[in-house]
């Protein structure tokens, strides 16, 4: 009668996992997962951790896991058509790649010449600390959707977004290949929880497709 955003979250939840246990009803397990949980922890668990929670078994387990991965997709796809011209655009547009991402993951955004995204490859990595930057399978990557140019993002689980001189360093090399190419590097972004570096802006100078579009 009053819509979704009438509900709360032990509601909402109820009606994503289906139907409670013998001793509790699908409300009262909701409301005990979000009491001991939370909702972002319950968003953040794979599919073995929900399997451990008491009450939650394979197909609630499944059906959660598909609830929480069809919300983080619409997110993405509401930012299809933006054009990406500053980093703040950007750093909207990918932000939900991160979210509450445990270890560092790497990001290839390719983009036409008015910085409208072609493709996105996202690298993952077994490190809490470290990623690796394949700089010649972001270049193949890049000549194969013929794109204008590159962005390159990766996160800090630390929420410092400081960039490392291991981050300054892989910057400049995958920039300097690039160039050869013909093809720009628009950006390397650093995700933290809530904010990000651009050292675009801040360590190798402005490029040009944010000033053609």
């Amino acid at each position: 009668k009053f819509g979704p955003s009438a509900l709360k979250d032990e509601e909402l939840l109820a009606i994503m996992i289906g139907y409670g246990t013998s001793k509790k009803n699908v409300v009262e397990l909701a409301h005990e997962l979000i009491e001991e949980y939370g909702l972002k922890r319950l968003f953040q668990m794979n599919y073995v951790e929900l399997q451990s929670i008491s009450g939650i078994k394979e197909a609630k387990a499944t059906k959660l896991m598909a609830c929480f991965e069809i919300a983080k997709r619409a997110l993405m796809a509401s930012n299809k058509e933006k054009t990406l011209n500053t980093s703040q655009a950007v750093y909207e547009y990918i932000k939900g790649d991160f979210y509450l991402a445990k270890n560092e993951i790497l990001l290839a955004l390719y983009v036409d010449n008015k910085c409208r995204p072609i493709r996105k490859k996202l690298i993952t990595s077994s490190s809490s600390t470290m990623v690796e930057f394949p700089t010649r399978e972001i270049i193949a990557e890049a000549i194969l959707q013929n794109a204008y140019g590159v962005i390159i993002a990766h996160n800090h689980p630390s929420n410092d977004v400081r960039p490392s001189k291991e981050d300054i360093v892989a910057t400049r090399r995958v920039k300097s290949m690039l160039d050869q190419m013909d093809i720009i590097l628009l950006d390397h972004l650093i995700i933290g929880t809530d904010k990000y570096y651009s050292i675009e802006e801040n360590e190798i100078g402005r490029a040009s497709c944010r000033e053609r579009v």
